[in-house]
């Protein structure tokens, strides 16, 4: 158990080290390439947190907002959250919210990329999250200062599902909606996003279903899948631009046919 402590804390700064590293790289790269960078660091950080999941800091944190948040709750309106939080993040509403989305935004754009960015960013988004609570595990030690908890009550809780469904369908909504658009429609349709994604986590913990980590962890996740979707998106948008140029030019005065 000792040996394993300093080979944990060594790959923690490594993934810290690396997640900065390629957040530098993003701010001083342009298009998509700054895209995929961010979106490499965006998971390289998920990692370092997946990690660092039982370090003292971590534990201490979660139950520092849980605390907050035990002063703050009425019981009134916690049973209203619950419902509200369990209605929102059941599976089959944010698969079939994907697929209608995604589908009437394929119709609106003549294209099925749309119903694939969306549907694929949604069922990434599972997949990776369900992957992670099955392989990572809190010990009873990190959840023992919550309040009102059982010892393993958030032992396979990270990340949070609700917020990492929430973040990739809302953020690949606003990603295929603002493609082309003014730089001020991109703006409003963030803020839209993280607006709903800040209501999801603040239900999440509200309830009791998941730690500030958990939901921090699905907001990571959500946004790297959002990120690599929109550097794909914005990848076969430039295709196509230089496919239509190209045929401009075929076409144009002068050229035989």
């Amino acid at each position: 158990r000792h040996a394993q402590c300093p080979t944990i804390n060594i790959t923690l700064i490594a993934l810290v080290v690396v997640a900065v590293v390629l957040g530098g790289c993003a701010l001083f790269s342009r298009g998509h390439l700054a895209l995929i960078f961010l979106a490499a660091g965006l998971f390289t950080a998920l990692a370092a947190l997946s990690v660092g999941i039982n370090a003292e800091w971590l534990a201490a944190m979660d139950a520092s907002v849980e605390t907050w948040f035990g002063m703050h709750r009425s019981p009134r309106w916690q049973v209203d959250e619950a419902d509200i939080f369990r209605f929102v993040g059941q599976p089959v509403h944010v698969v079939s919210a994907a697929v209608v989305c995604g589908t009437l935004l394929s119709l609106r754009a003549r294209s099925a990329i749309p119903a694939v960015l969306v549907v694929g960013g949604v069922a990434v988004g599972v997949v990776v999250e369900q992957t992670l609570k099955a392989m990572i595990g809190r010990t009873s030690t990190a959840v023992a200062e919550l309040q009102d908890h059982p010892p393993l009550a958030f032992e396979h809780s990270f990340p949070s599902g609700h917020v990492t469904g929430a973040a990739a369908l809302l953020g690949m909504i606003a990603v295929c909606l603002g493609a082309g658009r003014s730089r001020a429609a991109k703006t409003a349709l963030a803020v839209l996003v993280v607006a709903g994604v800040l209501f999801v986590a603040f239900t999440a913990v509200y309830a009791r279903a998941h730690t500030f980590s958990d939901v921090i962890g699905g907001m990571i996740l959500g946004g790297a899948i959002v990120t690599l979707g929109a550097a794909v998106l914005g990848v076969n948008n430039s295709g196509r631009s230089r496919e239509s140029a190209g045929a401009v030019r075929g076409h144009g005065p002068g050229v035989e046919l």
